[in-house]
């Protein structure tokens, strides 16, 4: 685990990491006396890509990008600065279907989960938005 990394170290570290054959598993985004700073945990497995503090629309682009590449979203990070609400993520090498929405209220999300559950998905990852 590494923490209380800038944006720009966590990323390096990130790459650092991959290169020695580890994944990104998890990461948090938060707060520490008024500095952004990013936290991540790590396993085997070189199958991964990353994107980091993508705009709504850009980072929708890119899950798009990765289904194609046969790469699924397995973790969210989303948080807010200078008004502009941002997300990051770490996609995974996977042949199986995903699903990925945002912006939905308590019942849009919770219809959204049953519906899905019905299927077969299970939810792997949440956010909330303030």
């Amino acid at each position: 685990m590494h923490r209380n990394l800038s944006q720009k170290d966590f990323e390096q570290k990130v790459r650092e990491l991959k290169a020695e054959g580890l994944q990104l598993v998890d990461f948090e985004v938060y707060f520490f006396n008024r500095k952004m700073r990013w936290a991540g945990v790590w396993r085997q497995g070189p199958n991964f890509e990353t994107a980091f503090g993508l705009s709504g629309s850009d980072f929708y682009k890119r899950i798009q990008k990765e289904r194609k590449r046969n790469y699924r979203l397995s973790e969210v990070e989303s948080w807010r600065a200078n008004g502009q609400q941002l997300y990051s993520g770490v996609w995974v090498l996977n042949l199986a279907p995903d699903k990925f929405n945002r912006n939905l209220n308590y019942c849009q999300f919770a219809s959204k989960v049953n519906g899905y559950s019905e299927d077969g998905y299970v939810l792997m990852d949440l956010e909330e938005q303030r």
